[in-house]
């Protein structure tokens, strides 16, 4: 399927931050008058790049273990902030298409279970689409919603048809992706990288102010404790 894709792997592991080639975020904070900074320096699992006929297109790709898509409750309550402060790193340099999940797992599908993942349905007819797990190894996370973007770099979007790539992406009938959670227009995509700096800042300034009080987050059923032995 990555062949009907023209985006091609460019760099693996690329670190950012100081000392190195790619420059990361560097934010003054406000609450000590810019005298303190925060300097973010990581490392992106893969980078992907498109040199197009008027622009550079880019994508980043963040491998996980298990199925994962972009949560905006749990961006917006500072709780996973890494593939916007990715896409903050990037964006200075190129036009993106956005932050990406890659599925990479030897785990296998259960042929009998009632879960959704169970590869024959309720009248034991087998789901094509589950065989070989293509549907999860699909790209899923943050996607800037600019169509034209994506037909440069997907054949399957230009013949109108379902991407093989990229999960959920499919022009409707006037040429957009319509309203969904995870797609975001670029003065979307803006304010989000400016309140990534300001979550970030916050979070430095509070240590930096000696607010180091554990406070794990709760969601529901779910805690930042859950492989924790503390609970």
């Amino acid at each position: 399927k990555q062949q009907e894709n023209k985006m091609r792997a460019t760099y693996g592991e690329l670190a950012f931050g100081p000392a190195e080639k790619l420059a990361g975020l560097v934010l003054p904070l406000k609450k000590f008058a810019g005298q303190r900074k925060i300097s973010l320096r990581g490392k992106i699992d893969r980078v992907d790049l498109f040199n197009g006929d008027q622009h550079v297109l880019g994508q980043l790709i963040d491998y996980k273990s298990s199925d994962h898509s972009f949560n905006l409750a749990r961006f917006a309550s500072g709780v996973d902030l890494q593939m916007i402060a990715y896409l903050d790193v990037l964006e200075k340099n190129r036009d993106l298409l956005g932050a990406f999940y890659k599925y990479v797992t030897r785990k296998l599908n259960s042929v009998n279970s009632s879960s959704t993942g169970a590869l024959f349905d309720s009248k034991l007819q087998l789901k094509e689409n589950l065989l070989g797990g293509e549907d999860k190894l699909k790209l899923s996370g943050v996607f800037v919603s600019e169509p034209a973007w994506y037909q440069e770099v997907d054949k399957a979007l230009e013949k109108k048809a379902s991407s093989p790539v990229y999960r959920g992406l499919k022009l409707n009938k006037s040429g957009g992706f319509g309203k969904k959670d995870n797609f975001f227009s670029q003065d979307e995509m803006q304010e989000l990288l400016e309140y990534v700096e300001a979550l970030i800042e916050d979070a430095a300034s509070e240590i930096l102010s000696g607010q180091i009080a554990l406070n794990p987050f709760r969601q529901g059923n779910n805690t930042g404790l859950a492989f924790s032995d503390y609970k």
